[in-house]
C-alpha cells in the first residue's frame, strides 16, 4: 500500500468531507512556488492513481470509485488546494471497464465538487472507451456539471491530445500559470503508464 498523504498514517474513511472543505473561506497556506516535476499523491494498483505535476491534479482511474477511494482523493489533495490560491485544474481520466459511479460516490463527488469550487479553474473529463459507456459517462459528467457552482471551466475530451490542446489557454486565464503543452502531454502520459502497473508508486507530498 502507498503511504499516506499525512505522515504515512491511515485515515479514517470515507472523508467526511464537511471537514473545513470549503476552501473559498477557511485561512489558506501561503502559494509557493510551483514545480513541474510529476508527483505521485496516491496509487492503489488496478484501481488508481492520483498525482500532481504544477498545479494541475490528474486522477486516473481503471476501477470503479468507492467511497473509500474518494476520500483517498479528498485528504490526499486538500493540501494542494490550500498551498495554490490561486487555483488549481482537475484532470479525471476513467477507464470504460469502470462503469458508471454508484449514487453514494455521485454524492461525494457533487459535494467535494460544490466545497473546492472556489479554488478549482478547470476541470477535464476524459472517458477511455466508445460507444455507449462514453456516451452515457459524458452525460453523467455533464449533469454533475450543472449541479455544481458555474465557477470553473470544464472540457469533456476522447484523448489526453485534446487536454493537453484544451487545458493551456482556460488555466491561464484563471490561474496566471503558463502550462507547456507538449510537458503537459508527457505528464499525463507518464500517469497513465502508471495507472496500469502493479506495483505501487511511493507518495510524495
Amino acid at each position: 500500500m502507498p503511504e499516506r498523504c499525512e505522515h504515512g498514517a491511515e485515515s479514517t474513511l470515507p472523508y467526511r468531507l464537511d471537514r473545513g472543505l470549503d476552501l473559498g473561506v477557511s485561512k489558506v497556506a501561503p502559494e509557493r512556488a510551483l514545480s513541474f516535476e510529476l508527483r505521485v499523491l496516491d496509487h492503489q494498483p488496478g484501481e488508481f492513481v492520483f498525482s500532481v505535476w504544477g498545479n494541475v491534479l490528474f486522477f486516473f482511474w481503471v476501477a470503479p470509485a468507492t467511497p473509500k477511494s474518494i476520500g483517498r482523493l479528498a485528504e490526499c489533495t486538500e493540501p494542494l488546494y490550500e498551498q495554490n490560491p490561486g487555483g488549481v485544474s482537475n484532470v479525471h481520466v476513467v477507464d470504460s471497464s469502470t462503469g458508471l459511479p454508484s449514487p453514494e460516490v455521485r454524492e461525494l463527488l457533487i459535494g467535494l465538487m460544490r466545497r473546492r469550487a472556489s479554488r478549482r479553474a478547470c476541470l477535464a473529463v476524459v472517458p477511455i472507451g466508445a460507444g455507449f459507456w462514453a456516451s452515457t459517462l459524458r452525460s453523467f459528467a455533464t449533469g454533475i456539471r450543472l449541479l455544481a457552482p458555474r465557477s470553473f471551466e470544464m472540457g469533456i475530451h476522447t484523448s489526453l491530445e485534446e487536454v493537453a490542446d484544451w487545458l493551456p489557454g482556460p488555466h491561464f486565464e484563471r490561474t496566471g500559470t503558463r502550462l507547456d503543452r507538449n510537458r503537459l502531454l508527457d505528464a499525463l502520459r507518464r500517469t497513465d503508464a502508471l495507472s496500469h502497473s502493479e506495483v505501487a508508486q511511493p507518495s510524495r507530498h
